[in-house]
């Protein structure tokens, strides 16, 4: 029963079909000629080409079997194909939305970090501005110069003279108290964005790994532009666990820092160094992304083709 049961759906094909009774009312009459069944003919030409007629019938029933067997094998396996893309495309489309998520986090988080950077580096304020440089945050810029930075800054700070200006002074602490009132409002809207647990933001692989076996057979589409996909979003979807969470780091030190009366050599060091790592991961990041969902639009166009 098993084994008919595999070949069922073969016999519902006509060409299998009308095989199968030639196949089977030939070899019907063969076991008749045999066993004497027929009486004897006085000709024996007659029965020669009753022997020949037989015996390359049933030869011409195995054959139309065959090529129906191929056929259907044929189009049973593109039906397979067609159900694993089907099933894929639509996987793909769930996981599109994801990584524009990510992508529209990633935005809010880079903005919040770039605001509060600028708002340092305004030249109005000329002890902050003087303490943070444009150049920690550019990536162009050779990070072996910028470890000891804050070093330089600070002892600039002391032969500046600023620190003895009292207007300087009053608009360092103002601009300050102001920051650390924006971290303050903004802070759990940016701890709000990250999923630790993985349960918001879920890049799904389950129908791409199911139809596995059917996808290394398909030669509709490139399968492997379709593993790199699946990896890149993988891979992407952990990182974005960094980026959520450095943010309101790289926020909670610039708060700190903001927090004394005057500038301090160990606060100034810490902000600046995961200043630029912050800065460095983000625009990484942002990149990545949208190579990504490229990648995906292009491989879903192409398989909305198929």
């Amino acid at each position: 029963m098993i084994e008919f049961d595999k070949i069922a759906p073969y016999l519902q094909d006509p060409l299998v079909l009308i095989g199968f009774v030639v196949f089977v009312f030939l070899s019907f009459c063969r076991y008749l000629v045999k066993n004497g069944v027929f009486p004897q003919l006085e000709q024996q030409g007659a029965l020669l080409v009753l022997k020949l007629i037989l015996s390359y019938g049933f030869i011409f029933g195995l054959l139309i079997i065959s090529l129906g067997f191929g056929l259907k094998y044929k189009e049973l396996s593109e039906a397979e194909q067609r159900r694993a893309i089907a099933l894929i495309l639509n996987e793909l489309e769930e996981n599109k939305y994801v990584v524009s998520e990510l992508e529209k986090n990633t935005k809010t988080l880079a903005n919040t970090s770039i605001t509060i950077s600028n708002i340092l580096r305004d030249e109005r304020f000329k002890i902050l501005s003087g303490l943070f440089p444009k150049e920690n945050y550019i990536l162009n810029v050779d990070s072996e110069t910028l470890p000891d930075l804050y070093n330089e800054r600070m002892f600039w700070l002391a032969e500046s003279g600023l620190l003895n200006d009292v207007e300087e002074v009053r608009k360092y602490k103002e601009v300050c108290h102001a920051i650390v009132r924006t971290i303050d409002k903004t802070q759990s809207t940016i701890v709000s964005l990250a999923d630790p647990k993985g349960t918001r933001y879920v890049v799904n692989d389950s129908a791409w790994k199911a139809n596995l076996e059917v996808v290394r057979k398909i030669d509709l589409i490139d399968v492997s532009v379709l593993a790199q996909i699946y990896s890149k979003m993988g891979e992407l979807r952990t990182v974005y666990n960094r980026v959520a969470s450095i943010v309101p780091e790289y926020n909670s030190n610039i708060r700190s820092f903001c927090l004394t009366d005057v500038p301090q050599k160990s606060e100034l060091g810490a902000t600046l160094a995961l200043e630029r790592i912050t800065f460095a991961l983000i625009e990484s990041y942002q990149e990545k992304l949208r190579n990504l969902s490229a990648a995906i639009d292009n491989a879903i166009n192409k398989l909305e083709a198929v």
